[in-house]
């Protein structure tokens, strides 16, 4: 006996040839498809089933993966919607930011995962904003765990950037953001399995160069991503340039040739 047979549905396969299966079926046994095809025959392969699903006229795919998220702001929704990105940032976001708790955190998180599942999103990646205060990114790995979603968090980081809107209030030093990045990475890392650990600084302009290296030695001995904002508007050229004296471009390019002491 399976433990799950669903029959009848639509099937989006996205294999290599594409295909899309009318009245087909689909079998699942700890966790893991079994079998699928036409109903007749998943169903003769697997005739006893703990629970049936009668899915005609509802369609199966693939889950869809959400490679950039800020769970945080679904406390936020409509907030500055009619600013330009940077004062919506320096005006409304990062000023709220600075206010966020762990259940703050979680709440949101547990919101926006299941608004996400509820559309067919089964993996999420969220960028966390810079910590005003510590174990902000743990909340949102607790409400991934809790909903049991596959989950990729970036441990948001800044270091300057006051000028640029930055409030001190989610500024790090580096020892702290790499001290902390460590610790989640040691914590909860799991390539193989639902959880993994990315490195999110948030752009070029609110990361020193400095940071911006000890991410990439992180990243490096770890074997995790890096996430970061680059080029959304032409604010963000401007602000690189004059914090860095590059193109944000010619800056990243520069990256893997830079050194923690330079």
């Amino acid at each position: 006996m399976i433990d799950l047979l669903i029959t009848g549905a639509t099937i989006v396969t996205v294999n290599p040839q594409r295909e899309i299966l009318e009245e087909a079926a689909l079998a699942v046994d700890k966790g893991r498809i079994v079998a699928l095809g036409a109903k007749q025959d998943v169903e003769t392969r697997y005739p006893m089933a703990a629970r049936r699903i009668e899915a005609r006229g509802r369609i199966i795919f693939p889950g869809l993966i959400n490679t950039h998220n800020h769970l945080f702001q679904t406390l936020l929704k409509g907030l500055g919607d009619d600013r330009v990105l940077s004062s919506w940032f320096a005006q409304m976001t990062a000023p709220s930011a600075v206010h966020l708790t762990e259940d703050d955190v979680h709440t949101a998180a547990l919101l926006g995962c299941l608004e996400g599942i509820h559309s067919g999103t089964t993996t999420m990646f969220d960028y966390m904003y810079p910590h005003p205060r510590p174990f902000l990114t743990d909340a949102v790995v607790r409400a991934m765990q809790d909903l049991g979603i596959r989950g990729v968090v970036g441990r948001g980081m800044m270091d300057t950037g006051e000028e640029f809107g930055v409030p001190r209030g989610i500024q790090q030093d580096v020892k702290t953001i790499v001290a902390d990045a460590q610790r989640l990475l040691e914590t909860y890392h799991r390539p193989g399995g639902r959880m993994r650990i990315w490195l999110a600084p948030a752009a070029l302009w609110s990361n020193s160069r400095g940071l911006l290296s000890a991410v990439r030695e992180l990243a490096s001995s770890y074997h995790t991503g890096i996430s970061i904002h680059v080029s959304e508007t032409p604010f963000d050229r401007a602000s690189t340039e004059k914090l860095h004296g590059l193109g944000e471009m010619d800056l990243l390019e520069g990256l893997s040739s830079w050194d923690l002491t330079s």
